[in-house]
């Protein structure tokens, strides 16, 4: 499965080896969130004078004001559960690169018990977040992309495994 699986691909623009979005808000990937997503992300515009930007992606997607949100700045990975519209901390993890350019290469396991987090380092895969739940199941709702306002990301390599 790959940029063609989105609910709306043409919204997709091929530039070079990167597939880019700009704005729109959730872009929702139609297959259900049961397996593996891998792909590199880069942010080519966003943030302000005042805030820096950040890369967004959701899983367990319902609506919009029932999800889980997941950050990623040049420092931190961020994670959200947003219930009924009310934002809910979950956690930051420190992800140890500082990249210039916001380029990361992610890897999401999604399965009922539990969803986990990796991020590339070189040639290995150093797990930032685990979480588990009980009565959680990861793998309801989709898993999507979120890019607001004038914010515009690239993406490459995008390939979802499903279990």
């Amino acid at each position: 499965a790959g940029i063609s699986d989105f609910e709306d691909s043409n919204a997709w623009n091929k530039q070079g080896d990167l597939w880019t979005h700009k704005g729109g808000g959730f872009i929702p990937f139609k297959p259900a969130a049961n397996g593996t997503f891998a792909f590199t992300v880069r942010l080519l515009r966003g943030g302000s004078l005042f805030r820096g930007g950040r890369i967004r992606w959701v899983m367990q997607y319902a609506d919009a004001r029932n999800y889980d949100l997941f950050e990623m700045d040049r420092r931190y990975l961020y994670s959200k559960v947003v219930i009924n519209g009310k934002v809910f901390d979950r956690g930051k993890y420190e992800h140890g690169l500082s990249d210039r350019e916001m380029s990361y290469s992610l890897q999401l396991e999604s399965s009922p018990e539990k969803l986990v987090h990796s991020i590339k380092i070189g040639d290995k895969w150093l797990v930032l977040d685990t979480w588990q739940e009980p009565g959680r199941n990861f793998t309801e709702g989709k898993f999507a992309f979120l890019v607001q306002g004038n914010d515009e990301i690239g993406l490459s390599d995008f390939k979802f495994t499903p279990r």
